[in-house]
């Protein structure tokens, strides 16, 4: 089990400090999971079998401090790809959430098809004006 403190609420369009920070807070606790996979296994001497790292996440860091929907799952995707996770299981918990979602992996799908590395995908991101702060849903 890993934990990540969310990224505390802001206002207008995210800062490339504020992006970095997300994507950095995101991919060092779930490349932490994979390294702890990757302890067990070799603790256990099963011989070179790798392990499967499965992440459960969702709107994280989207209810009580406004963050955009789409940008934290483009953020977590991109972070889960590059800190070798082999599975993100994404808890959208309703059509809003959901449809967020599919628009933040269109995005990094696009940016990556292109052959954005991350950080160009990341200052991309800080240069994108859809991707700005909300408000608090009160959670």
């Amino acid at each position: 089990m890993i934990s990540m403190a969310a990224p505390r609420g802001g206002s207008g369009t995210y800062t490339q400090a504020q992006i970095q920070t997300i994507y950095k807070t995101a991919y060092t606790s779930f490349r932490a999971a994979v390294a702890e996979g990757e302890l067990a296994v070799n603790d256990e001497k099963t011989g070179d079998h790798q392990p499967y790292v499965v992440i459960h996440t969702g709107n994280w860091g989207c209810g009580a401090f406004g963050g955009n929907l789409s940008l934290m799952a483009l953020l977590q995707c991109l972070a889960a790809r590059t800190a070798g996770v082999d599975k993100l299981v994404y808890h959208t918990f309703n059509k809003i959430g959901s449809d967020g979602f599919q628009k933040g992996l269109k995005e990094l799908t696009q940016l990556e098809q292109s052959g954005f590395s991350v950080d160009q995908i990341l200052e991309a991101c800080a240069n994108n004006s859809k991707f700005i702060w909300g408000t608090s849903d009160g959670n």
